[in-house]
Formats: C-alpha cells, sequence, structure tokens
C-alpha cells in the first residue's frame, strides 16, 4: 500500500495535535475546519463553549492581562467591556 503523501492542512493538523498553533486565514480556516470539522474552532476558557469568534489576531475576548479567550456570556458575566 502506498503512502499518500500529506498536503497542508494535514500538515497543520499535525501541528496542531502536538500543541503548535498559528492563526489562519479565514481561507484556511475553511479548509481546515471541512477536512476535520470543528478543529479551528476558540473555545472559552471559562465555560468551554465555542467563541464564535475568530482569534486573538481577529476580534476575540481577551482582558488587558492577556486571559482569554472568552465567549461574549461569561465576557458580560465576569464584568468585562468590549
Amino acid at each position: 500500500m502506498k503512502r499518500q503523501k500529506m498536503d497542508w492542512v494535514d500538515e497543520e493538523k499535525k501541528r496542531r495535535d502536538s500543541g503548535h498553533k498559528r492563526p489562519l486565514l479565514q481561507t484556511e480556516h475553511w479548509a481546515m475546519n471541512t477536512r476535520y470539522p470543528g478543529e479551528t474552532l476558540e473555545y472559552c476558557c471559562d465555560c468551554n463553549q465555542p467563541t464564535g469568534r475568530a482569534g486573538k489576531a481577529e476580534d476575540s475576548l481577551y482582558t488587558e492581562d492577556d486571559d482569554g479567550p472568552y465567549c461574549w456570556d461569561c465576557w458580560e458575566r465576569l464584568g468585562h467591556n468590549a
């Protein structure tokens, strides 16, 4: 059986599985989530639910002390302002 060569999506998945994450472009998120559904979702550091946001480089909710990401519900519950 011949081994199939890994493309960038498989290589990125392998990096993420080993704990090395990097910001992705929206087209890269789409490609990753097409092959590995939910792989690049961002999860709230407080409740572990998807934040619905696009990452720290975009619009994610982090405190001034760099704590986060937070979902909107936890952000408001903890008394932070957007």
